[in-house]
């Protein structure tokens, strides 16, 4: 596949970056009014760009982006320590299933560094509400036998912070182009250790016009490696200290994409993504950038 082509600026779901590169057929006089704009000495390698006729985005980008995530949640093992003592597994008498709810907004800053290739940074704030079902069996202490099971329901609502960095890169042939994005994001949400996130996204799709605009629509699929341990501690009365570990993760880690980007001249792109799975995930991402 052919290096930059025909890709003005995408957006992957979790935390966004443009795509790269524009449709072709930029006259030469164009050509010359791009390279002669301010701090126009990115990206590099853009005079080959330009001299084969391709239409540049300019090559540095402020924007806005909310994210909406709904998704089941897996909670694999969940394992107890009082006083001290080794934290070990309780899920023989657990049977744990979670919803989670994410509202995630952040400013993305990014930059072309090559024609093909955009690196970007994340900064913003995030909030998970999430209901977790239970349905619990404690054998009866001696001498009695049998158990007590039952069910029970444990909302929960966290916020905090959200950094990353990411990498895209474009390729394209005539009207069509691919992208494959990653993204490395860090969350502190009030446990122990901060949640880790590793996010790959590929975009495939046509790029041209949409009445007088500039517009890309994509096809793609996402991997979310998310799946952590969250750990914490809490002082229970008559209990004592008490540490927990649970393992979880998104009960489906890939999804679907569909998405769309259009361009309000060269300095604007209004974005809209969707992923899902038909079953449990429903994904919405929007964002405005500025590009100069």
């Amino acid at each position: 596949m052919a290096a930059a082509s025909t890709a003005r600026g995408a957006q992957p779901p979790l935390v966004p970056a443009a795509i790269v590169l524009s449709e072709a057929a930029a006259d030469s006089s164009k050509a010359a009014q791009t390279a002669k704009r301010w701090g126009d000495r990115l990206p590099f390698m853009k005079e080959e760009a330009l001299e084969r006729g391709y239409d540049l985005p300019y090559p540095y980008g402020v924007g806005a982006v909310y994210t909406y995530i709904d998704r089941l949640i897996q909670v694999s093992d969940v394992r107890i320590g009082v006083n001290g003592s080794p934290p070990a597994s309780v899920s023989q008498y657990l049977e744990l299933g979670s919803r989670s709810w994410v509202h995630n907004l952040n400013a993305k800053v990014d930059v072309f560094v090559l024609p093909f290739l955009n690196v970007y940074g994340i900064l913003g704030y995030v909030k998970n509400r999430s209901t977790t079902r239970a349905h619990v069996v404690v054998p009866k202490p001696p001498p009695a036998t049998g158990t007590w099971e039952f069910d029970t329901e444990i909302p929960t609502q966290l916020d905090g912070f959200v950094g990353g960095v990411g990498i895209t890169l474009a390729a394209g042939f005539a009207e069509y182009f691919l992208t494959v994005d990653g993204t490395y994001a860090q969350t502190d949400i009030g446990f122990d250790d901060a949640f880790k996130a590793g996010v790959v996204a590929i975009r495939t799709g046509w790029n041209g016009r949409i009445r007088s605009r500039n517009a890309q629509v994509w096809l793609g699929g996402t991997y979310w490696n998310t799946t952590t341990t969250a750990k914490g501690s809490e002082d229970v009365p008559n209990v004592g200290h008490v540490v927990f570990e649970a393992d979880q993760g998104p009960l489906h880690d890939t999804n679907w994409n569909l998405g769309t980007n259009v361009w309000f001249g060269k300095s604007w792109q209004a974005v809209a993504d969707y992923g899902f799975n038909f079953d449990d995930v429903h994904i919405l991402t929007l964002a405005g950038v500025r590009r100069f």
